[in-house]
């Protein structure tokens, strides 16, 4: 019987989710598109310094300097892109706290004594409580007697 009050809770629990999950799918796309461009480009860069070097090697080797072509070509081979590495955007492992606003504090307050809603959705803050008009006062008393601490 009390589960039947959670299921709009857990609905929507489950909707938002779906949505983060939908959310950080996109995210890891976009992310692994941008490094698939950033070493494309690192490639093509790597590729462009070893045919310059490899150009230089061929004008060194055309005036007879066999020694420095040669070293120009080794350095030509020793030439690879960079590694890339794109951060995530979003952090997957940090959890935000959602704030809402109570609209309604005394149906709150009746789903929490029911069960249907956590304790865990509320913050209790310690303080005296104010007398109300006389009416209240009674009410007032036993409140204070069962909040105050026991010695």
């Amino acid at each position: 019987m009390w589960q039947e009050g959670r299921r709009p809770f857990v609905a929507v629990q489950t909707l938002i989710g779906n949505e983060q999950r939908k959310f950080l799918a996109a995210q890891e796309q976009i992310r692994q598109e941008q490094e698939r461009k950033a070493r494309m480009a690192a490639d093509e860069a790597a590729r462009k310094e070893r045919a310059k070097l490899e150009a230089q090697a061929a004008k060194a080797a055309e005036k007879g300097k066999g020694e420095k072509a040669a070293d120009l070509i080794e350095k030509a081979q020793e030439v690879v892109a960079a590694p890339v590495f794109v951060a995530p955007v979003v952090d997957k492992n940090v959890r935000k706290d959602i704030s809402v606003t109570v609209t309604d504090l005394k149906a709150l307050c009746a789903a929490i004594g029911s069960g249907q809603v956590p304790t865990t959705v509320i913050d209790v803050k310690a303080g005296q409580l104010k007398p109300g008009p006389k009416q209240c006062r009674s009410r007032t008393v036993r409140l204070r007697a069962l909040l105050s601490p026991k010695h």
